[in-house]
């Protein structure tokens, strides 16, 4: 594998190779696996008859050279690796499963020899002394796993299913989340999809309905031997009273079969919701989707609506901010948040309305908050509201 290294003005290095001990290399995380606060590179291999088997390893960052580039040249260490070279060890995803701070890991597990063999879902729970527990929370069929946070401070595991995972599944398609429990349980929750399209386990998480709560994207191509229809990007929304995924939004793309890169952010400065970015192999487009949803945060008189976080939320390190005015006359020139009476952002009005809706995402200190939002009027006046907020 390969390191190339931005240089901050939208270059980058040459590639830099990284050993990775043989194998075939079949994915790859980057996450602080110690705890000394430098990214290490977590990867899987595929085994090579009649030796090599395959593995989980981690290439640990030992600080920067003279280039100020991250060297790795202490000795791989293996959280597992398979017995003989018929298994197969695959789709290496890393989080804090358990809630204890330390960096987990989460893998499939497969017999490559058997295609209808169920796939098994593995965690591979940090002890903190380069050692790791291991749970199994569920056997079936997945294409990836990929581990996020939806705001409880434990990560869960994404699994995206479908035909090119099981053979005769056309009819099964979907995605199933396995929450981490505080008591060590977990729960298994999911939705469906019934289209003539396949899942093919390209996975994005954003808020792409503007309510601060973390959505799913995954890709569906109608362009694989077996399936029909336009190439798809299928969004799944969060409810906020439940916390399950429904009311699915379908995103027609180009032609063309995805591989593994689908990604959200937020590109533009007015916030409106997460725009998406979804690479294709053939032909080969980068396609830019923009959000285009305005985001339901306007208070219904001449004033400030704080929409998050709220003062009761669940915050856990990463903080969204998001906020709305309406000017009493005139119009809204910006918008300005303060946390602990420090100015944390402005957004400033790109066209000469009455309202504003900004925000952004920020990484707060555990603790109690205040938090103040003020709009500027073209007047000279403002509007304000404040609140008090607590991260975990």
């Amino acid at each position: 594998m390969a390191i190339v290294y931005g240089r901050g003005d939208g270059t980058f290095s040459t590639a830099i190779g990284l050993d990775f001990n043989g194998g075939i290399l079949n994915s790859v995380a980057l996450a602080d696996m110690n705890g000394d606060g430098r990214l290490d590179v977590v990867y899987g291999t595929d085994s090579v008859a009649p030796s090599i088997p395959s593995k989980i390893q981690i290439a640990l960052n030992t600080g920067n050279d003279a280039s100020s580039h991250a060297t790795f040249t202490g000795a791989r260490q293996t959280v597992t690796q398979a017995t003989g070279t018929v298994s197969r060890l695959f789709s290496v995803t890393t989080g804090d499963m358990n809630g204890d701070g330390k960096t987990d890991v989460a893998y499939l597990f497969c017999c490559s020899n058997q295609p209808a063999a169920p796939v098994i879902v593995n965690q591979a729970i940090n002890t903190g002394n380069g050692t790791f527990s291991f749970t199994q929370p569920d056997i079936g069929t997945a294409l990836r796993v990929v581990a996020h946070d939806f705001g409880t401070g434990r990560a869960a595991l994404v699994l995206p299913y479908g035909p090119l995972a099981c053979n005769g599944c056309f009819n099964n398609q979907g995605f199933s989340i396995i929450y981490n429990q505080p008591d060590g349980t977990t729960r298994k929750t999911g939705a469906a999809f019934s289209g003539t399209e396949f899942i093919t386990g390209d996975v994005a998480f954003g808020d792409y309905d503007g309510d601060g709560l973390q959505d799913i994207a995954l890709t569906a191509s109608g362009s694989l031997p077996g399936s029909s229809g336009q190439d798809e990007i299928l969004i799944w929304e969060r409810s906020a009273a439940t916390g399950n995924f429904s009311g699915i939004t379908i995103v027609p793309v180009n032609f063309g079969q995805f591989t593994g890169s689908l990604g959200s952010a937020r590109l533009h400065h007015q916030v409106r919701g997460d725009d998406i970015v979804a690479v294709q192999a053939a032909p080969q487009n980068v396609d830019v989707l923009t959000n285009v949803t305005p985001a339901p945060c306007l208070p219904n008189t001449p004033s400030v609506l704080i929409c998050s976080p709220g003062s009761t939320e669940n915050n856990v390190g990463q903080v969204r901010f998001f906020a709305g005015a309406v000017a009493p006359s005139g119009f809204i020139t910006a918008l300005r948040f303060y946390v602990d009476n420090k100015e944390l952002e402005t957004f400033f009005s790109q066209t000469d309305a009455p309202t504003l809706q900004a925000g952004s995402v920020n990484t707060i200190t555990p603790g109690s908050h205040f938090l103040a939002v003020v709009g500027y009027t073209s007047t000279g006046g403002f509007v304000k509201s404040t609140l008090t907020f607590t991260v975990h």
